[in-house]
């Protein structure tokens, strides 16, 4: 009976373990009291990436709008590679910026008037990447930005390596929590354990 509900324990790891989306960066930026967040998280595929420059981190954030860009940079070096990026601008304003201790995480970017992507210098493919930053007292409509939800895509010979998703105007959704997929055989398990727990006392 041990073996068996180790057996059992043993499904439910395996149920609560799971790969997340390679290859897929969700990017938000969104308003919280009186202030702009940009959040982004994801892995991003280098494959036909051309190294291009490095500049180094500075701990801050560009949105630029009317161009599709925002850049989040912070401790070590930002490497810039060229790859043709697909999409269209999240609004009409110009550079707004901000530089303090909000900003942490990945050093990441995408540009799509210069079909350009930024990560960090050493970044290996398909590495998990996340970052966030705050822009205090500036609302969307004050930085230019259009509520919605856009789509950018990189391509290496003729096939997408790449999609960020932008959302302006929502947080991140609330992760679930997750229900194991061996919960039920769990219980049942621990069922039968008591049962014949007491069909022995009886």
């Amino acid at each position: 009976m041990k073996n068996a509900v180790m057996g059992i324990a043993c499904t439910v790891a395996i149920a609560w373990s799971g790969a997340g989306n390679a290859d897929t960066v969700s990017a938000f930026l969104y308003e919280s009291g009186d202030d702009v967040i940009y959040e982004y998280m994801g892995s991003i595929d280098i494959t036909g990436f051309v190294s291009n420059v490095s500049t180094p981190g500075v701990g801050s954030l560009n949105v630029l709008p009317n161009a599709g860009l925002i850049e989040i940079s912070v401790s070590g070096r930002l490497r810039y590679f060229d790859i043709d990026v697909s999409g269209a601008p999240f609004g009409t304003g110009d550079v707004s910026g901000v530089q303090n201790n909000t900003v942490i995480g990945d050093s990441f970017s995408f540009e799509l008037d210069f079909d350009t992507i930024g990560l960090p210098d050493g970044y290996i493919s398909q590495t998990p990447l996340a970052g966030s930053a705050t822009m205090p007292n500036r609302t969307l409509a004050g930085i230019g930005a259009d509520i919605g939800v856009y789509t950018y895509e990189t391509t290496f010979n003729g096939n997408v390596t790449n999609t960020i998703t932008l959302t302006v105007g929502s947080a991140p959704p609330a992760a679930p929590v997750p229900v194991p997929a061996g919960l039920p055989m769990l219980a049942a398990g621990l069922g039968a354990v008591v049962y014949v727990k007491r069909r022995v006392q009886a």
